[in-house]
């Protein structure tokens, strides 16, 4: 599997740390007394290079950019590496090329979109590339043509980079990838990541995709994932989705949910109640178990109060979701 950037960078320097402690003293003293010559040749150099550029400005026969050594095959060279344009580009090229009438003097290369081999090879070159905005981008524009191709396995790299600190932006677009080419696996994969905030924006996204290809299948599926926050999460997206579309709908479904799932909804309930209380309030209706129906209710009505005591008192007083001990609770 390719390491991501970071992790790559990160390894990189750790070997160089360790090396150089690993140097004696007069390894050290023969380094100190090195470095004036080195220094030297240094600057002699870039005078050289500065002078030789004053004679030979840049677009001169001498210089040409054709004429001068191409770069290894392990070389990062931003002038002509291939793969430099983003997919919206490359993309951009072949619609604006598409849709033009053809012409006597058509461009003498055509940019294609890499394959899987060719993908994993130019994130290989961006090790060596300078950190910074630009590699990002095109480690960025790779990994979502990987996700093209092959979006289990971009998903993964992706999720290693969103732990080295990578973007989340990256971790999301291939859950959904890999969510609109296999929903039940990727749900699985997400649910196993080790990392909670991987494995919660993964589950987000990729439960967001499938509510809306096929939402009967994704809440059936809530119950296979691990109790606790995966659940919560999973019920939380697909029951936001639910609600938006036929909240009557979504109130039944929370009340056929087993006990693990309804507090996973409840969760949700109590979140929601922070911008919808009333909405909250129907879903917190609609949980089966007692306890934790109670529960949710009286977590929304302390919410719902600061927004809008009137509307919350008047559902307490005629709600018959909750015991006259909890009613009287509520309406002090």
């Amino acid at each position: 599997m390719i390491k991501p950037l970071k992790a790559l960078r990160v390894a990189r320097t750790n070997e160089t740390f360790y090396a150089l402690r690993g140097l004696g003293y007069q390894d050290l003293f023969m380094i100190a007394k090195l470095a004036p010559l080195l220094l030297a040749l240094a600057l002699g150099t870039a005078l050289g290079y500065g002078v030789s550029r004053s004679l030979h400005p840049v677009g001169s026969p001498e210089l040409s950019p054709t004429e001068s050594a191409a770069p290894g095959l392990n070389a990062w060279d931003p002038e002509s590496d291939p793969l430099d344009l983003s997919l919206a580009e490359i993309r951009a090229d072949d619609a604006r090329a598409a849709n033009s009438e053809p012409s006597l003097d058509p461009p003498a290369a055509r940019q294609k979109l890499p394959t899987l081999d060719e993908v994993q090879a130019g994130l290989r070159a961006l090790v060596d590339a300078p950190a910074g905005a630009d590699s990002d981008r095109r480690e960025r524009a790779l990994v979502e043509r990987w996700a093209e191709l092959d979006p289990a396995g971009a998903a993964a790299y992706a999720a290693e980079a969103f732990k080295q600190g990578g973007s989340e932006r990256l971790l999301r677009h291939t859950a959904e990838a890999y969510a609109e080419k296999d929903p039940s696996a990727a749900s699985a994969w997400a649910a196993s990541l080790d990392s909670p905030m991987a494995r919660d924006a993964a589950l987000r996204q990729i439960y967001r995709t499938w509510s809306e290809n096929d939402p009967g299948a994704a809440s059936s599926s809530i119950s296979s994932l691990p109790v606790g926050s995966a659940q919560t999460v999973a019920a939380s997206t697909v029951g936001a989705r639910f609600a938006d579309r036929n909240l009557p709908a979504a109130l039944q479904w929370v009340g056929q949910l087993g006990g693990a799932v309804q507090s996973a909804a409840a969760a949700f309930s109590t979140r929601l109640a922070r911008t919808d209380p009333a909405t909250a309030a129907q879903w917190a209706v609609a949980i089966t178990d007692a306890n934790a129906r109670h529960r949710t209710v009286a977590d929304i009505v302390r919410t719902w109060k600061r927004a809008d005591a009137a509307a919350a008192l008047a559902f307490v007083r005629t709600t018959p979701a909750i015991d006259d001990n909890l009613r009287q609770r509520l309406l002090r």
